[in-house]
Protein backbone atom coordinates (compact mmCIF):
# COMPACT_ATOMS: atom_id res chain seq x y z
CA UNK A 1 0.00 0.00 0.00
CA UNK A 2 4.28 0.96 1.26
CA UNK A 3 7.98 -3.62 -1.51
CA UNK A 4 18.53 -8.36 -3.89
CA UNK A 5 19.82 -5.56 -5.37
CA UNK A 6 18.10 -4.70 -8.08
CA UNK A 7 18.37 -3.28 -11.85
CA UNK A 8 18.16 0.25 -9.74
CA UNK A 9 17.09 0.52 -6.11
CA UNK A 10 16.18 -2.36 -3.67
CA UNK A 11 12.70 -2.19 -3.40
CA UNK A 12 10.60 -2.66 -0.25
CA UNK A 13 10.40 -5.79 1.73
CA UNK A 14 6.87 -6.91 1.76
CA UNK A 15 5.69 -6.89 5.82
CA UNK A 16 2.71 -6.15 3.67
CA UNK A 17 3.29 -6.34 0.05
CA UNK A 18 2.47 -3.73 -0.14
CA UNK A 19 1.33 -1.24 1.05
CA UNK A 20 -1.68 -4.01 1.40
CA UNK A 21 -0.47 -5.00 5.23
CA UNK A 22 -3.38 -7.46 6.40
CA UNK A 23 -3.24 -9.09 3.02
CA UNK A 24 -2.37 -12.67 4.72
CA UNK A 25 -5.70 -12.48 6.99
CA UNK A 26 -8.04 -11.42 3.88
CA UNK A 27 -7.65 -14.58 1.78
CA UNK A 28 -7.34 -17.55 4.56
CA UNK A 29 -10.56 -18.08 3.91
CA UNK A 30 -10.36 -18.96 0.81
CA UNK A 31 -13.40 -16.53 -0.60
CA UNK A 32 -13.22 -18.21 -4.46
CA UNK A 33 -15.39 -21.54 -4.99
CA UNK A 34 -14.77 -22.57 -9.17
CA UNK A 35 -13.97 -25.10 -11.29
CA UNK A 36 -10.40 -26.45 -10.43
CA UNK A 37 -7.74 -27.33 -12.70
CA UNK A 38 -4.63 -29.16 -12.42
CA UNK A 39 -1.09 -28.11 -11.61
CA UNK A 40 -0.50 -25.35 -13.92
CA UNK A 41 2.21 -25.61 -16.43
CA UNK A 42 5.91 -24.82 -15.62
CA UNK A 43 6.41 -21.15 -18.02
CA UNK A 44 7.67 -21.83 -21.47
CA UNK A 45 11.53 -21.69 -22.40
CA UNK A 46 12.16 -18.98 -23.80
CA UNK A 47 14.98 -19.42 -27.17
CA UNK A 48 17.72 -16.85 -26.70
CA UNK A 49 21.23 -16.93 -29.21
CA UNK A 50 23.97 -18.64 -26.98
CA UNK A 51 25.87 -15.64 -25.71
CA UNK A 52 22.93 -14.67 -23.60
CA UNK A 53 21.76 -17.43 -22.06
CA UNK A 54 21.49 -16.74 -18.18
CA UNK A 55 22.83 -18.71 -15.60
CA UNK A 56 20.69 -21.45 -14.37
CA UNK A 57 17.96 -20.40 -12.46
CA UNK A 58 17.93 -22.79 -9.49
CA UNK A 59 15.06 -24.48 -7.21
CA UNK A 60 16.64 -24.81 -3.77
CA UNK A 61 13.18 -26.13 -2.58
CA UNK A 62 10.04 -27.98 -4.08
CA UNK A 63 8.29 -24.55 -4.90
CA UNK A 64 4.98 -26.09 -6.57
CA UNK A 65 3.07 -26.35 -2.94
CA UNK A 66 -0.03 -27.67 -2.56
CA UNK A 67 -3.00 -29.10 -5.24
CA UNK A 68 -5.06 -27.78 -7.25
CA UNK A 69 -6.31 -24.47 -7.65
CA UNK A 70 -8.75 -22.89 -9.63
CA UNK A 71 -7.84 -21.38 -12.35
CA UNK A 72 -6.33 -17.83 -11.93
CA UNK A 73 -7.69 -15.86 -14.62
CA UNK A 74 -11.04 -17.13 -13.68
CA UNK A 75 -10.49 -16.30 -9.79
CA UNK A 76 -9.98 -12.76 -10.87
CA UNK A 77 -13.46 -12.91 -12.79
CA UNK A 78 -14.45 -13.79 -9.36
CA UNK A 79 -12.68 -11.20 -7.34
CA UNK A 80 -14.38 -8.65 -9.25
CA UNK A 81 -17.83 -10.28 -9.23
CA UNK A 82 -18.00 -10.62 -5.91
CA UNK A 83 -16.69 -7.08 -5.54
CA UNK A 84 -19.83 -6.29 -7.42
CA UNK A 85 -21.90 -8.37 -5.88
CA UNK A 86 -21.16 -6.99 -2.13
CA UNK A 87 -21.33 -3.47 -3.30
CA UNK A 88 -25.20 -4.08 -4.39
CA UNK A 89 -25.54 -5.87 -0.94
CA UNK A 90 -24.24 -3.07 0.90
CA UNK A 91 -26.39 -0.42 -0.71
CA UNK A 92 -29.58 -2.46 0.32
CA UNK A 93 -28.25 -2.92 3.70
CA UNK A 94 -25.95 0.21 4.42
CA UNK A 95 -26.11 -0.37 7.94
CA UNK A 96 -24.02 -4.11 7.91
CA UNK A 97 -20.45 -3.67 8.91
CA UNK A 98 -19.99 -7.30 8.02
CA UNK A 99 -20.89 -6.26 4.24
CA UNK A 100 -18.66 -3.12 4.55
CA UNK A 101 -15.84 -5.16 6.23
CA UNK A 102 -16.17 -7.84 3.36
CA UNK A 103 -16.45 -5.61 0.62
CA UNK A 104 -13.23 -3.15 1.96
CA UNK A 105 -11.04 -6.60 2.18
CA UNK A 106 -11.68 -7.88 -0.81
CA UNK A 107 -11.42 -4.64 -2.70
CA UNK A 108 -7.46 -4.35 -1.08
CA UNK A 109 -6.72 -7.83 -2.16
CA UNK A 110 -7.47 -6.78 -5.72
CA UNK A 111 -5.28 -4.14 -4.75
CA UNK A 112 -2.43 -6.21 -3.86
CA UNK A 113 -2.76 -8.27 -6.47
CA UNK A 114 -3.82 -5.92 -9.79
CA UNK A 115 -2.60 -2.57 -8.93
CA UNK A 116 -5.93 -0.89 -8.95
CA UNK A 117 -4.99 2.18 -6.72
CA UNK A 118 -8.66 3.47 -7.04
CA UNK A 119 -9.65 0.98 -5.04
CA UNK A 120 -8.06 2.61 -1.85
CA UNK A 121 -10.07 5.77 -2.95
CA UNK A 122 -13.47 3.61 -2.74
CA UNK A 123 -12.41 1.67 0.71
CA UNK A 124 -11.40 4.76 2.12
CA UNK A 125 -15.52 6.29 1.53
CA UNK A 126 -16.46 3.13 2.57
CA UNK A 127 -14.30 3.00 5.95
CA UNK A 128 -15.37 6.83 6.47
CA UNK A 129 -19.11 5.95 5.63
CA UNK A 130 -18.90 3.15 8.44
CA UNK A 131 -17.66 5.41 10.99
CA UNK A 132 -19.88 7.83 10.20
CA UNK A 133 -23.14 6.02 10.59
CA UNK A 134 -21.64 4.48 13.78
CA UNK A 135 -19.32 6.60 15.12
CA UNK A 136 -18.60 4.80 18.39
CA UNK A 137 -18.59 1.65 16.87
CA UNK A 138 -15.40 -0.52 17.53
CA UNK A 139 -16.18 -2.40 14.53
CA UNK A 140 -16.29 0.60 12.60
CA UNK A 141 -13.29 2.43 13.61
CA UNK A 142 -11.25 -0.41 13.32
CA UNK A 143 -11.98 -1.45 9.86
CA UNK A 144 -10.98 2.68 9.41
CA UNK A 145 -8.17 1.92 11.09
CA UNK A 146 -7.25 -0.74 8.64
CA UNK A 147 -7.51 1.10 5.44
CA UNK A 148 -5.79 3.50 7.54
CA UNK A 149 -2.41 1.36 7.62
CA UNK A 150 -2.48 -0.17 4.03
CA UNK A 151 -1.84 3.66 2.37
CA UNK A 152 0.60 3.64 4.97
CA UNK A 153 -1.12 6.21 7.57
CA UNK A 154 0.26 4.66 10.45
CA UNK A 155 -0.11 6.97 13.18
CA UNK A 156 -3.55 7.24 12.51
CA UNK A 157 -3.99 4.09 12.09
CA UNK A 158 -2.77 3.11 15.91
CA UNK A 159 -4.64 5.81 17.75
CA UNK A 160 -7.70 4.02 16.26
CA UNK A 161 -6.72 0.63 16.95
CA UNK A 162 -5.04 1.28 20.00
CA UNK A 163 -8.25 2.00 22.26
CA UNK A 164 -9.39 -1.67 21.45
CA UNK A 165 -6.37 -3.52 21.78
CA UNK A 166 -7.39 -5.29 24.89
CA UNK A 167 -10.91 -6.21 23.86
CA UNK A 168 -10.30 -6.74 19.97
CA UNK A 169 -8.29 -9.42 18.30
CA UNK A 170 -8.74 -7.68 14.85
CA UNK A 171 -7.24 -4.74 16.65
CA UNK A 172 -4.40 -6.15 18.39
CA UNK A 173 -3.48 -7.78 14.66
CA UNK A 174 -3.07 -4.66 13.30
CA UNK A 175 -1.29 -2.73 15.89
CA UNK A 176 1.06 -6.24 15.23
CA UNK A 177 1.26 -5.33 11.55
CA UNK A 178 1.94 -1.61 12.21
CA UNK A 179 4.98 -2.56 14.41
CA UNK A 180 6.18 -4.44 11.47
CA UNK A 181 6.11 -1.62 8.91
CA UNK A 182 7.47 0.50 11.48
CA UNK A 183 10.48 -2.31 12.49
CA UNK A 184 9.33 -1.91 16.07
CA UNK A 185 9.07 -4.07 18.64
CA UNK A 186 9.99 -6.98 16.43
CA UNK A 187 10.26 -9.77 18.90
CA UNK A 188 6.91 -9.14 21.02
CA UNK A 189 5.14 -9.20 17.88
CA UNK A 190 6.53 -12.56 16.77
CA UNK A 191 6.16 -14.31 19.89
CA UNK A 192 2.90 -13.05 19.83
CA UNK A 193 2.29 -15.05 16.32
CA UNK A 194 4.07 -17.97 17.76
CA UNK A 195 1.94 -18.27 20.37
CA UNK A 196 -1.03 -17.85 18.34
CA UNK A 197 0.47 -20.55 16.11
CA UNK A 198 0.64 -22.67 19.17
CA UNK A 199 -2.97 -22.32 19.69
CA UNK A 200 -4.08 -23.14 16.28
CA UNK A 201 -2.02 -23.79 13.38
CA UNK A 202 -3.84 -22.37 10.33
CA UNK A 203 -3.04 -20.88 7.46
CA UNK A 204 -3.56 -17.24 8.45
CA UNK A 205 -1.78 -17.82 11.74
CA UNK A 206 1.18 -19.34 9.90
CA UNK A 207 1.46 -17.00 7.34
CA UNK A 208 1.55 -13.96 10.09
CA UNK A 209 4.12 -15.69 11.70
CA UNK A 210 6.23 -15.80 8.66
CA UNK A 211 6.24 -12.31 7.97
CA UNK A 212 7.47 -11.61 11.55
CA UNK A 213 10.48 -14.10 11.16
CA UNK A 214 11.52 -12.45 7.82
CA UNK A 215 11.37 -8.92 9.76
CA UNK A 216 13.84 -10.71 11.99
CA UNK A 217 15.84 -12.23 9.82
CA UNK A 218 15.15 -15.79 10.01
CA UNK A 219 14.94 -16.48 6.81
CA UNK A 220 14.55 -20.32 7.04
CA UNK A 221 12.34 -20.05 10.06
CA UNK A 222 10.00 -17.95 8.00
CA UNK A 223 10.32 -19.65 4.49
CA UNK A 224 9.47 -22.89 6.46
CA UNK A 225 6.22 -21.41 8.34
CA UNK A 226 5.05 -20.18 4.57
CA UNK A 227 5.45 -23.78 3.08
CA UNK A 228 3.19 -24.75 6.13
CA UNK A 229 0.41 -22.33 5.79
CA UNK A 230 0.52 -23.56 2.56
CA UNK A 231 0.29 -27.53 3.45
CA UNK A 232 -3.10 -26.41 5.70
CA UNK A 233 -4.75 -24.31 3.25
CA UNK A 234 -7.93 -26.62 2.28
CA UNK A 235 -9.64 -24.33 -0.52
CA UNK A 236 -9.12 -24.41 -3.73
CA UNK A 237 -8.62 -20.71 -4.42
CA UNK A 238 -5.20 -19.83 -6.06
CA UNK A 239 -4.74 -16.38 -4.19
CA UNK A 240 -2.93 -17.56 -1.55
CA UNK A 241 -0.69 -19.93 -3.32
CA UNK A 242 0.23 -16.67 -5.18
CA UNK A 243 0.64 -15.02 -2.32
CA UNK A 244 2.84 -17.02 -0.34
CA UNK A 245 5.13 -17.88 -3.30
CA UNK A 246 5.66 -14.05 -3.85
CA UNK A 247 5.86 -13.01 -0.10
CA UNK A 248 8.84 -16.05 -0.37
CA UNK A 249 10.40 -14.29 -3.29
CA UNK A 250 10.56 -10.74 -1.97
CA UNK A 251 11.83 -12.30 1.35
CA UNK A 252 14.71 -13.98 -0.74
CA UNK A 253 15.55 -11.65 -3.23
CA UNK A 254 15.20 -8.51 -1.52
CA UNK A 255 15.66 -9.05 1.98
CA UNK A 256 18.32 -12.15 2.23
CA UNK A 257 19.56 -10.62 -0.98
CA UNK A 258 19.34 -14.09 -3.64
CA UNK A 259 17.69 -13.30 -6.34
CA UNK A 260 18.20 -16.45 -8.10
CA UNK A 261 16.63 -18.21 -5.28
CA UNK A 262 13.58 -16.07 -6.13
CA UNK A 263 13.29 -16.51 -9.64
CA UNK A 264 11.45 -19.83 -9.15
CA UNK A 265 8.90 -18.30 -6.88
CA UNK A 266 8.21 -15.77 -8.54
CA UNK A 267 7.60 -17.94 -11.25
CA UNK A 268 4.51 -20.32 -9.40
CA UNK A 269 3.10 -17.28 -8.48
CA UNK A 270 2.33 -16.13 -11.99
CA UNK A 271 1.58 -19.56 -12.47
CA UNK A 272 -0.72 -19.45 -9.88
CA UNK A 273 -2.61 -16.15 -11.23
CA UNK A 274 -1.32 -14.56 -14.22
CA UNK A 275 -1.31 -10.86 -14.46
CA UNK A 276 -0.28 -10.61 -10.57
CA UNK A 277 1.33 -7.17 -11.24
CA UNK A 278 4.19 -6.92 -8.69
CA UNK A 279 5.33 -10.48 -9.16
CA UNK A 280 5.16 -9.99 -12.65
CA UNK A 281 7.99 -6.62 -12.56
CA UNK A 282 9.91 -8.63 -9.29
CA UNK A 283 10.68 -11.22 -12.04
CA UNK A 284 11.17 -8.79 -14.85
CA UNK A 285 13.72 -7.00 -12.92
CA UNK A 286 15.42 -10.47 -12.19
CA UNK A 287 15.67 -11.38 -15.92
CA UNK A 288 16.71 -8.47 -17.03
CA UNK A 289 19.38 -8.80 -14.83
CA UNK A 290 20.29 -12.10 -15.70
CA UNK A 291 20.23 -11.98 -19.60
CA UNK A 292 16.17 -12.75 -19.79
CA UNK A 293 15.96 -9.11 -21.35
CA UNK A 294 13.42 -9.93 -23.79
CA UNK A 295 11.41 -11.91 -21.98
CA UNK A 296 11.19 -8.80 -19.56
CA UNK A 297 10.51 -6.75 -22.08
CA UNK A 298 7.32 -8.68 -23.08
CA UNK A 299 6.06 -9.12 -19.53
CA UNK A 300 6.58 -5.42 -18.54
CA UNK A 301 4.64 -4.67 -22.27
CA UNK A 302 1.83 -6.98 -21.41
CA UNK A 303 0.99 -4.86 -17.96
CA UNK A 304 1.89 -2.06 -19.92
CA UNK A 305 -0.68 -2.76 -22.56
CA UNK A 306 -3.76 -3.75 -20.27
CA UNK A 307 -3.49 -0.65 -18.49
CA UNK A 308 -2.58 -1.35 -15.35
CA UNK A 309 -2.83 0.99 -12.27
CA UNK A 310 0.33 0.25 -11.01
CA UNK A 311 3.27 3.27 -12.68
CA UNK A 312 6.44 0.78 -11.73
CA UNK A 313 5.94 -1.61 -15.25
CA UNK A 314 6.23 1.92 -17.05
CA UNK A 315 9.01 2.87 -15.29
CA UNK A 316 10.69 -0.25 -15.80
CA UNK A 317 9.89 -0.41 -18.97
CA UNK A 318 11.43 2.29 -19.68
CA UNK A 319 14.96 1.70 -17.91
CA UNK A 320 15.02 -1.27 -20.43
CA UNK A 321 14.31 0.37 -23.77
CA UNK A 322 16.35 3.07 -22.99
CA UNK A 323 19.35 2.00 -25.48
CA UNK A 324 17.28 0.35 -28.08
CA UNK A 325 13.87 3.33 -28.25
CA UNK A 326 14.68 6.25 -26.67
CA UNK A 327 11.72 7.93 -27.60
CA UNK A 328 9.61 5.15 -26.37
CA UNK A 329 11.64 4.79 -23.21
CA UNK A 330 10.96 8.95 -22.99
CA UNK A 331 6.85 8.39 -23.43
CA UNK A 332 7.06 5.71 -20.65
CA UNK A 333 9.05 7.96 -18.06
CA UNK A 334 6.04 10.59 -18.79
CA UNK A 335 3.35 7.97 -18.20
CA UNK A 336 4.94 6.77 -15.24
CA UNK A 337 5.90 10.45 -13.66
CA UNK A 338 2.11 11.31 -14.18
CA UNK A 339 1.05 7.94 -12.48
CA UNK A 340 3.18 8.69 -9.42
CA UNK A 341 2.44 12.24 -9.04
CA UNK A 342 -1.57 11.55 -9.23
CA UNK A 343 -1.23 8.36 -6.66
CA UNK A 344 1.25 10.76 -4.26
CA UNK A 345 -1.65 13.30 -4.64
CA UNK A 346 -4.41 10.97 -3.56
CA UNK A 347 -1.91 8.74 -0.80
CA UNK A 348 1.17 9.60 -0.66
CA UNK A 349 2.54 8.11 2.30
CA UNK A 350 1.40 4.78 0.37
CA UNK A 351 3.91 5.71 -2.26
CA UNK A 352 6.79 7.60 -1.48
CA UNK A 353 9.75 4.90 -1.73
CA UNK A 354 8.71 3.47 -5.17
CA UNK A 355 7.93 7.44 -6.40
CA UNK A 356 11.73 8.03 -4.91
CA UNK A 357 13.19 5.11 -6.44
CA UNK A 358 11.53 5.97 -9.85
CA UNK A 359 12.64 9.53 -10.04
CA UNK A 360 16.05 8.94 -8.95
CA UNK A 361 16.33 6.26 -11.61
CA UNK A 362 14.35 6.39 -15.49
CA UNK A 363 12.02 9.45 -14.11
CA UNK A 364 15.13 11.54 -13.87
CA UNK A 365 14.65 13.99 -10.82
CA UNK A 366 16.78 12.71 -8.55
CA UNK A 367 16.37 15.95 -5.87
CA UNK A 368 12.66 15.05 -6.25
CA UNK A 369 13.64 11.66 -5.34
CA UNK A 370 15.55 12.76 -1.91
CA UNK A 371 13.07 15.04 -0.91
CA UNK A 372 10.43 11.89 -0.98
CA UNK A 373 12.79 9.36 0.52
CA UNK A 374 13.74 11.52 3.73
CA UNK A 375 9.48 12.01 4.06
CA UNK A 376 9.55 8.54 3.53
CA UNK A 377 12.48 8.05 6.73
CA UNK A 378 10.99 10.26 9.17
CA UNK A 379 7.38 8.22 8.58
CA UNK A 380 9.14 4.67 8.96
CA UNK A 381 12.45 4.93 9.94
CA UNK A 382 13.52 1.31 8.16
CA UNK A 383 16.75 -0.50 6.98
CA UNK A 384 14.16 -0.24 3.68
CA UNK A 385 13.55 3.32 3.91
CA UNK A 386 17.51 4.68 4.42
CA UNK A 387 18.21 2.27 1.94
CA UNK A 388 16.10 4.15 -0.92
CA UNK A 389 17.20 7.39 0.83
CA UNK A 390 20.81 6.69 0.27
CA UNK A 391 20.56 5.21 -3.13
CA UNK A 392 18.38 8.89 -4.11
CA UNK A 393 21.18 11.00 -2.40
CA UNK A 394 23.76 9.30 -4.54
CA UNK A 395 21.89 9.51 -7.45
CA UNK A 396 20.91 13.44 -6.81
CA UNK A 397 24.97 14.01 -6.68
CA UNK A 398 25.19 14.45 -2.40
CA UNK A 399 27.48 11.51 -1.27
CA UNK A 400 28.09 13.66 2.44
CA UNK A 401 23.84 13.23 2.83
CA UNK A 402 24.30 9.41 1.74
CA UNK A 403 27.22 9.02 4.14
CA UNK A 404 24.64 11.09 6.81
CA UNK A 405 21.89 8.74 6.35
CA UNK A 406 24.03 5.76 6.52
CA UNK A 407 24.95 6.16 9.39
CA UNK A 408 21.86 7.54 11.07
CA UNK A 409 20.08 4.43 9.86
CA UNK A 410 19.26 1.95 12.26
CA UNK A 411 21.62 -1.15 12.18
CA UNK A 412 19.34 -4.12 12.89
CA UNK A 413 21.78 -6.39 10.51
CA UNK A 414 18.72 -7.63 8.91
CA UNK A 415 18.72 -6.31 4.97
CA UNK A 416 21.55 -7.91 3.16
CA UNK A 417 20.99 -5.24 0.52
CA UNK A 418 21.39 -2.36 2.85
CA UNK A 419 24.41 -3.88 4.21
CA UNK A 420 25.99 -4.02 0.71
CA UNK A 421 24.95 -0.70 -0.01
CA UNK A 422 26.48 1.04 2.91
CA UNK A 423 29.36 -0.88 3.48
CA UNK A 424 32.59 1.44 2.93
CA UNK A 425 29.83 4.21 2.10
CA UNK A 426 31.48 6.83 4.47
CA UNK A 427 35.24 7.97 4.11
CA UNK A 428 37.12 6.41 7.50
CA UNK A 429 37.97 9.30 9.83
Amino acid sequence: MACSRRTRIVRRPSEHAGPFPRLAFLLAAGLFTLSCRAEPAAEAPVTLPEQVLPPVFPEPTPVRLGGMTTDGKAARADLNARIDGLGEALAVAPDSIDLRRNLVDTLLARTAYFGTYTDFDTAMALADEGVALAPKGPDALLLRAQVLSSVHRFAEARSLAAPFAATHKTATRLLETIDLALGQNLEAVLTARAAEVDRRESYSSLAAQAVAQAALGRFDEADQSYRSAIAVYRDVSPLPHASVAFQRGVMWAEVAGDGLRAVPLYREALDRLPGYVVASVHLAELEAQHGLRPQAIARLRALVDAGTGDPEPAGLLSELLAQDDPAESQRLASHAAEQYDRLLGRHRAAFLDHAAEFFAGPGKAPKKALKLALENVALRPTERAYLVAVEAALAAGDPSEACRLAAEAPRLGVSVPFRQATEGLCPAH
